[in-house]
C-alpha cells in the first residue's frame, strides 16, 4: 500500500478480511498476503516468489484462527475434504494458490479443489443461530433472530427455556417464538431480489427491504423521484422517424410518464 494510505489508516484487503467483518468461510487464493515477508510457502517452497509479502510481520491467518473456536485453515484439496467431513469445524479458512487460483484448464487436480467441491464444502459448514452477546431480562441466552410465531413456542408457566451455543447450532434447533404456530408466517433470514428492464442494475448486494420499493419507484418516474432524469418512451411515429428533433433531444420524463420497459423485480423467500 501506499505511505500516504498507510499513514491515513488504511488497511490492506487482506487486513480487512479478517478484521473488519466476520465470515465463516473463506476460500481462494492469496496465501503471499497473509504471512510474513519471506515466509516459505507449503506448496513452494523453493521458489522465493511465492514467500509471504507482509512487511507488517502479520500472521493474518493466526489472527484469524485465535478468533474463532472451532476455526481451521488448510491450504490444499484432501485438507479440504477432510475439513468437509468435521463436524467440529466452525470456521474455514482455504488458500490453496499463493496468488490468484489457477484456471480449472490448468488446475492441479490433486491439490486444487475444484469450484464445486469449494462449495460443498462451504455448505458442510454449520451455521449457527447466533447467540446474542448479553443476557437478555430474564437472565437466559436467546438467538440474534427470533420468531414473532412458529412451532419454535416453548413457554411453560410464563418462562421460555434457556439456550446454549451447541443448542442453536444443532440442525434440528427451533428458534424461540411468541406465538404457536405448526409453522412460522414469515422468517428472518435473506430474501432474493431479481430484476429486470431499465435500472435494473440498481438490484445488486444486499439492501434493506424498504430500498425495493424506492428502486421501483426510480425506474417508473414515481413520486418523490419525478425528475428521475430518464428518457420518455417514444411514440409509434417517433419510432419510425429516428430524425425527428423529440426523438434526439431526450429530456427528464413527466409526472406519471414511466419508461417503455417496466422494472420487473420478483422475490423468493
Amino acid at each position: 500500500m501506499p505511505a500516504e494510505a498507510l499513514e491515513e489508516g488504511c488497511q490492506d484487503i487482506a487486513k480487512q478480511l479478517i478484521s473488519n467483518m466476520d465470515i465463516d468461510v473463506i476460500l481462494g487464493g492469496g496465501r503471499m498476503y497473509m504471512f510474513p515477508k519471506g515466509t516459505p510457502d507449503p506448496e513452494y517452497p523453493d521458489d522465493g516468489s511465492q514467500n509471504g509479502t507482509r512487511v507488517d510481520e502479520k500472521n493474518l491467518v493466526q489472527e484469524w484462527l485465535d478468533k474463532h473456536q472451532g476455526a481451521q485453515y488448510l491450504w490444499n484439496r484432501t485438507a479440504l475434504l477432510q475439513a468437509s467431513q468435521d463436524p467440529s469445524v466452525t470456521h474455514l479458512m482455504g488458500l490453496f494458490e499463493p496468488a490468484d487460483m489457477k484456471y480449472e484448464a490448468q488446475r492441479d487436480l490433486g491439490l486444487d479443489p475444484s469450484l464445486t467441491e469449494m462449495t460443498e464444502a462451504a455448505l458442510s459448514v454449520p451455521c449457527p443461530a447466533g447467540l446474542a452477546p448479553s443476557k437478555a431480562s430474564d437472565g437466559k441466552a436467546y438467538t440474534s433472530i427470533l420468531y414473532g410465531n412458529g412451532p419454535g413456542f416453548a413457554l411453560s408457566g410464563g418462562s421460555r427455556p434457556d439456550v446454549n451455543e451447541s443448542e442453536s447450532m444443532s440442525a434440528t434447533y427451533r428458534q424461540q417464538a411468541a406465538v404457536p404456530l405448526s409453522s412460522e408466517t414469515h422468517g428472518g433470514e435473506d430474501v432474493a431480489v431479481f430484476a429486470r428492464g431499465p435500472q435494473a442494475h440498481l438490484v445488486h448486494g444486499v439492501q434493506e427491504q424498504t430500498f425495493v420499493a424506492h428502486v421501483m419507484a426510480f425506474a417508473a418516474c414515481l413520486e418523490p423521484y419525478t425528475a428521475c432524469d430518464l428518457s420518455p418512451p417514444a411514440t409509434p411515429t417517433e419510432s419510425a422517424n429516428p430524425g425527428s428533433p423529440r426523438a434526439r433531444i431526450a429530456g427528464p420524463p413527466r409526472p406519471g410518464m414511466v419508461p417503455a420497459l417496466p422494472l420487473l423485480v420478483s422475490a423468493t423467500h
